[in-house]
């Protein structure tokens, strides 16, 4: 997500709750400025995930260089039991039928044949996942600003991102689910076969634990991760 009014970039990574980020900032943006015009609104979806040099390549008539950078991080156990339950587990029946009604979805219904993944350990051993794993990492997606960028855990995202709020002068009202709200989610998306904990931990063994380790090796050791 890029902003030239106000020359901020977001570097958007996959299952870090950006598109969460992205609404709240753009409401509050509006909520300002009720004319504003999301720049990026026709082709989201193309640069949606760029990373720090795609943005320098696609948006190369801005001096994105100089721009407010932001990238929220999360915890690679946790991020990879997301990525399951986003894409490898089946929705529920009610969670489904919510979804078919959002055109912005209508991918998900091209592959409905394709095989889902009720084991987490079949999962992660696909050997698709693991080269999407090794391919899309955190780490990549800032190089060229790694010290000129702002960095947000996904564990503790409401306390840092009002700091990046407060840096661009505008307020923050989200705040994530609390475990009450977000077990009532869990139940409505995830009804199936087994429930999502709410703890990443509990869904790992010590050998899917280690085969992780190896897949994000390089953005546990960047971002200081611990089980």
């Amino acid at each position: 997500m890029i902003d030239p009014l106000k020359k901020f970039l977001f570097i958007h990574f996959r299952r870090t709750g950006g598109s969460v980020f992205s609404r709240e900032y753009y409401r509050e943006t509006k909520r300002i400025d009720p004319n504003y015009i999301e720049t990026t609104s026709q082709n989201c979806s193309q640069v949606k995930h760029f990373s720090y040099k795609m943005n320098l390549r696609y948006f190369n008539n801005y001096k994105v260089e100089d721009f407010y950078k932001m990238m929220i991080v999360r915890n690679p156990w946790d991020l990879v039991v997301s990525d399951y339950w986003a894409w490898g587990y089946p929705p529920s029946a009610q969670a489904f039928a919510a979804k078919r009604k959002r055109s912005s979805l209508n991918h998900l219904f091209k592959h409905l044949n394709e095989k889902y993944y009720r084991s987490f350990r079949e999962f992660l051993t696909r050997k698709r996942f693991e080269v999407y794993a090794k391919s899309q990492t955190m780490s990549d997606m800032i190089i060229g600003c790694e010290k000129d960028v702002n960095i947000v855990r996904y564990e503790n995202y409401d306390n840092e991102i009002n700091g990046v709020f407060n840096d661009l002068g505008m307020n923050c009202s989200y705040k994530r689910m609390d475990k009450k709200e977000l077990t009532e989610d869990y139940d409505l998306r995830y009804g199936g076969i087994s429930k999502r904990p709410i703890d990443y931990r509990e869904m790992y063994t010590d050998a899917t634990k280690d085969l992780v380790y190896k897949l994000c090796k390089k953005d546990i050791k960047k971002f200081n991760y611990e089980f």
